[in-house]
């Protein structure tokens, strides 16, 4: 054998052993045999995974933060299929499958899930319609979907909740949420629940929507003095969370906390975004009653089927959702002892001001030539002033100072 055939062979078999071993690699033995391995697009994972939700905000990065692994994803979707094209590119060819599905057709559901070992339910509203209200979309489904994963055997069930929900909450937002979380544990016992904080991203429907209000009206309502506390989160950040709960071993029948580092009011949050988009609206804490009318009158206006505000808004502003402490009244305090939070998934979120300036460009009206080209905290008004600095001369809020480093 020529010397050049030999070289040529002895690389073909180094590639070959290259490739295994890049495909092989494994990450995690779990319990019931789904072996996971690490890999690109184009090896395989060992993940086959079912999202529902995934047409939806959070979904989209889910989809692309396992298929950039490796992993076959199933995308079930009500309606007209194009509302997946998105989805397919984020992962190698035919590894992305889009199934039709309807809620109400077991056959439709057991299909979507038959050669899945990881279920993930992503599905929920922020609006009630004629058709689904906020029980049957959070309760319902969460109960068939749980139901009918662990008849099919799927090894891994990822639910999606809340901070602050509770059963007895006057929310109906937050009451089904927490319903919702134990429909699964009633049929899924060792599901792996994400209760996750106000998240935010270029779609979300938290920052966008404060923003809408702000621009389209004179004043911005609050209610209890904007007083709720938040602790927004990267949307990132919580499709990671999702795919490390699968990768790693342990998160079985476990609640972990998802909340960004950053603890800030309602009041905090709404002054920060005016003064990002460059707005002067004033800011009116409404007696409870009144706030109420005017979100009623919001939902009362036809053709509105997604208001920017609800009277079920304003009554989940009663609620803080922050990652339970020691002393609730006291974020600097410990953790609870039982809390499961992202360093638990071996994570560090992401901090609310490292994107919310990217995110707000799109509702900014008054654009001054001064501030073209500058990004970032580095933006300055028509009159040179930095952004943070005049937000701490802002009499309507706090110093920073005040503004809490959970990390």
């Amino acid at each position: 054998m020529k010397v050049s055939e030999l070289v040529t062979k002895s690389a073909r078999v180094a590639q070959s052993a290259e490739r295994k071993l890049h495909t092989s690699r494994q990450l995690a033995d779990l319990s019931g045999g789904l072996t996971i391995h690490e890999g690109g697009r184009q090896s395989t994972s060992g993940i086959r995974a079912t999202v529902f939700g995934s047409t939806g905000f959070v979904g989209r990065y889910v989809v692309n933060a396992f298929g950039r692994m490796g992993s076959q994803v199933i995308t079930p979707y009500r309606g007209d299929g194009m509302n997946t094209r998105h989805l397919k590119v984020m992962g190698d060819l035919g590894q992305i499958v889009p199934i039709h599905f309807d809620m109400h057709d077991t056959v439709s559901i057991q299909r979507s899930i038959a050669k899945s070992n990881v279920v993930i339910n992503l599905i929920g509203t922020k609006h009630e319609t004629r058709n689904w209200n906020f029980h049957d979309t959070h309760v319902k489904c969460s109960h068939r979907l749980a139901k009918l994963a662990k008849e099919a055997g799927v090894q891994k069930f990822v639910h999606v909740s809340s901070l602050g929900a509770r059963v007895d909450s006057e929310s109906q937002w937050l009451a089904t949420k927490a319903e919702s979380e134990e429909a699964v544990r009633d049929h899924f016992p060792n599901a792996t629940i994400l209760k996750s904080a106000a998240i935010f991203g270029d779609e979300d429907s938290f920052v966008n929507r404060i923003s809408q209000i702000i621009n389209q009206n004179f004043v911005v309502p609050l209610i209890h003095g904007g007083g709720q506390r938040i602790q927004p989160v990267f949307v990132a950040d919580i499709a990671q969370a999702i795919l490390n709960s699968v990768t790693r071993s342990g998160t079985e029948g476990k609640v972990y906390h998802l909340a960004g580092p950053e603890v800030y009011s309602y009041a905090e949050l709404v002054d920060i975004i005016r003064l990002k988009i460059f707005k002067d609206n004033t800011m009116i804490d409404l007696p409870e009653p009144v706030a109420m009318a005017y979100a009623q009158f919001q939902e009362s206006i036809p053709l509105n089927k997604k208001p920017l505000l609800t009277r079920d808004m304003l009554t989940q502003l009663k609620y803080d959702m922050v990652v339970p402490h020691r002393d609730p009244k006291d974020e600097s305090s410990s953790l609870d002892a039982n809390t499961l939070t992202f360093k638990d998934l071996g994570m560090k979120p992401n901090h609310f001001d490292q994107y919310v300036d990217r995110m707000l460009i799109v509702h900014e009206r008054n654009r001054g030539p001064s501030r073209f080209g500058l990004v970032g905290n580095d933006r300055t008004d028509s009159f040179g002033m930095s952004l943070f600095d005049k937000l701490a001369q802002s009499p309507r809020v706090p110093k920073l100072g005040t503004i809490h480093d959970m990390r």
